[in-house]
């Protein structure tokens, strides 16, 4: 075993807590089903905030954050949230594109007015 530790540049006590890591079980398995049960019953549309006031009404004591960081640890954003984002870059990119008609900033400013 020191061997291995060595060609891997462990150190020992970093193998065995690692290893101690691995074996405890999730402890919040049984509240990432819940979320995603209430994800998937509102079709995506409930956000953390709304999930969190949820689990609270189910007896679940959780901070929003720890919800937050739970749904984005399993991926989960609300539909609302994409269109939300979808909108503002189009609002900040596309539209602006679009009246510059392809020039800069500074090109279109300083282009003559058309009479």
């Amino acid at each position: 075993m020191p061997v291995l530790l060595d060609v891997a540049g462990l150190a020992r006590s970093t193998f065995y807590y690692q290893c101690k890591a691995l074996a405890v079980a999730d402890r919040h398995a049984d509240v990432k089903a819940a979320i995603k049960a209430i994800f998937d019953r509102h079709q995506g549309r409930y956000g953390y905030r709304r999930i969190t006031v949820v689990l609270r009404q189910l007896g679940h004591a959780l901070n929003h954050k720890v919800v937050q960081r739970l749904m984005q640890a399993m991926e989960l954003k609300s539909q609302l949230e994409r269109e939300l984002t979808r909108y503002i870059h189009y609002y900040n990119h596309e539209r602006i594109m679009l009246k510059l008609k392809g020039l800069s900033p500074v090109q279109y400013r300083t282009q003559p007015l058309a009479a």
